[in-house]
This record gives structure tokens, sequence and C-alpha cells, in this order.
């Protein structure tokens, strides 16, 4: 099934004097398996599911089966240690706020890095502790009254933001949760540069080299960084200052926490991982990260439209639920799209945008050194041209 959508939405951040957009519409595609490959497993018995709370625990239970969880994925190498491109129903968000209360689900269900523990980097591990329509969390149940359509949408618009933010601020060089003194925030201006641009090394930093350096544009960069970090204090759902507190270097974190294992999924810290990429990567992780969450939203929503198509007789508040269903997944389709198209826009520029600037700052500190010797220089062969003139 093939979606082609035409929405125009903008929603952005004004960062520094950047606007960071969350959501600007514009025409494209987003390939979905087909239906008859997956939610036939979830069809296979005949009968209606009465209640809502139902159909989350079956959908839950059966989503995290190795059949449905590696369905999305390539076949299993023949090495069981090879690395490989994987991308299970463990390691998602979205299914974690959904089923993460499910009380017939193994503890280990999911990652240990998608929960609230030592090794956790969620701030809830249950939609029910947030902000989100009350009606869904009476009893720890999902009522009828329950709009699942609502709900669902909520928290995925939350992932999307978060992880959209999250990725912004890798693009800026936020490299620590909250950059407490002066020394530390140009430290991280200095490394991005120098990783970066090639500007600046470690006996000449962009910001404070004694030979050569870049105030101007390192208070902008300083400004940027400082703008994003407050939206940190907004998030619902991933808790920043865990996420970057891994010590050692990019690289250092990588290698251990990056390779992936068949053996032992649960090592591979796929959030992390997917977020903050090494160069030669690029936008690629970020991509595969979002889509296989929307296709996680995707893959709910159409099983659980399937099931209040069975009730009969539909009600009104049915009817809604519906077209809100179908109307959202097109949005957040569209919404996803355009989102991923801009940060992949800043993810080139941006580096260029710092780069234009330090050349104008080269040049705005040669046209000043000019000044100095050009007026002089003015100054004398004027006097020189008037004592040749005879009097």
């Amino acid at each position: 099934m093939i979606l082609t959508l035409t929405k125009h939405i903008f929603v952005g951040i004004q960062i520094g004097l950047l606007m960071i957009p969350i959501a600007f519409g514009f025409e494209s595609s987003f390939l979905i398996p087909e239906k008859s490959n997956i939610l036939r497993r979830f069809e296979a018995d005949p009968y209606t599911i009465s209640s809502k709370e139902s159909i989350i625990k079956d959908f839950c239970t059966t989503v995290l089966t190795d059949q449905v969880s590696q369905g999305f994925n390539l076949e299993k190498p023949k090495n069981a240690n090879t690395t490989q491109e994987r991308y299970s129903s463990q390691q998602s968000l979205f299914l974690k706020l959904l089923c993460g209360e499910n009380k017939i689900l193994p503890q280990n269900a999911f990652s240990p890095f998608l929960g609230t523990g030592e090794q956790g980097y969620l701030k809830s591990s249950s939609f029910k502790q947030l902000n989100y329509p009350p009606s869904c969390h009476k009893d720890e149940t999902y009522h009828e009254e329950c709009s699942l359509a609502l709900l669902t949408e909520a928290i995925m618009t939350d992932i999307l933001n978060e992880l959209s933010i999250l990725k912004v601020a890798e693009i800026y060089g936020i490299t620590q949760p909250n950059f407490t003194s002066q020394k530390n925030l140009e430290t991280a201006i200095n490394q991005y540069t120098h990783v970066k641009l090639s500007i600046g090394d470690e006996e000449n930093p962009f910001c404070n080299g004694k030979l050569k350096s870049y105030p101007k544009t390192c208070a902008i960069m300083k400004s940027n960084i400082r703008q994003l970090q407050k939206v940190f204090k907004k998030f619902k759902l991933i808790n920043p200052e865990k996420l970057l507190s891994l010590p050692t270097e990019l690289e250092q974190k990588k290698k251990k926490y990056c390779i992936q294992n068949n053996n032992a999924p649960e090592s591979y810290n796929h959030l992390f991982c997917k977020l903050y990429t090494l160069s030669d990567e690029g936008m690629t992780p970020f991509i595969q990260l979002v889509y296989n969450e929307l296709l996680r939203y995707t893959l709910f929503t159409s099983y659980y439209k399937t099931q209040l198509l069975k009730k009969s007789p539909q009600d009104d508040a049915t009817r809604f639920e519906l077209r809100s269903l179908q109307k959202n997944q097109e949005n957040l389709i569209a919404v996803t799209n355009t989102t991923i198209q801009q940060i992949s826009d800043l993810h080139n520029s941006y580096p260029l945008h710092i780069g234009l600037l330090s050349y104008q700052e080269d040049l705005l500190s040669l046209r000043s050194k000019l000044n100095k010797l050009v007026s002089p220089f003015y100054s004398l062969y004027y006097k020189l041209q008037n004592a040749q003139i005879p009097s």
C-alpha cells in the first residue's frame, strides 16, 4: 500500500538565528508493507474482540513475538554474531509506551534502555503517567470511553517531536545535557569545529585561540546551544540528561554500545546509536529510527481499525474514532516525511552556515588590519608627493 499525501503544515521552534522546523508540508510518499503479510497474523482468529483492553493486550502480546517482531527485518545471518541492521519490536518507543503496563508481558519484553531504571533513558515507561487523555488510564485499563485514536496520535507526536529535537541538538554539537560552565561549552564548540570543519586545533582552538580565533561565530553557536537546551526541560518521554551522560568520546561510545550481537540484543543501545552518529553515517540511522517508530504506529492503528469495524452496531463514538484514525495516520506520515526532509537539510547546511560565518569573520578581520596599514600609507604618499612640488 503506497500513500501519497499533499498536506501543508508548519510547526517550528526558534533557535537563535535559525528556525528549526518540526513539520513543513510537502508532497511525499511512504511505503508500508502489504497488510496481507503482517496483519493476517493478528486476524487468524475470527472472533470479535469486545473491549479495547482486550484489543491492546492481544496486539501487544502478538507484536512482540519473534514472528512479527522480526517480520520487517532481513533474514537472520547464518553467523549469529554477525553485525546486521535490525529493528525489533522490543526496541520501539511507541510500543513501550503503549504496551509497557501490560501485565501479561514478561519484565524483559523490551530493551533495558527503554525504561526508567539505571540503564533506561525514559522519564516514564507508561503513557498512564503522562499528560494524555485521562479517560484512558482509569483503573490501569483501557476503558471503552478511551479514544485510542487521540491517545496513539499524542504518543507518536511526542516521540517524533523529541527525537527530532535530539537530532537537531546532535547536529548543533550538543554532547552534554547541560553545559554548566563557559569552559565546557567552548570545549564542545572547539571539538565540533575541529571535527566537522577542520578549523582550529588544540594549540589554537576555534573560540579562544591565541594566534587565530572566531569569537563572534563562537558566540552565535553558544546562543544556539543554550536556547536549544531549554527545550530539553519540556520533554515528556525521553530523559536527555541520561542519554547524554554516557562517558567517553563518541567513537568509543559507538564501539561499546553500538555493536549488534544477535545472541545478546539487549546490549545494543538502539536509541543512542540511531541519534548520535559518526560523520560517515550521515542521516541514515536517524531516518531508520523514525520510520520504524512510524511503522509500529501504523501497524497498531491498522489492526485497531479492523477490530472497530467488526463492532456491530457502530455508535457515533466508534465512527468518529475510525475517521480520526485514518486522518491521524495520513497526517503523521506527511509530517514525518517533512520533518526528516527539513532535518536532513539542516544536517547538510548547518556546518556550511558556520563555515561561512567563520569566513566572514576572517574577512572582517582582514579589513580591519588593512585599514591600519592603508591609512598611514596614504598619509605618507601625500606627504612625499607634496615634498616634490616646487614652492
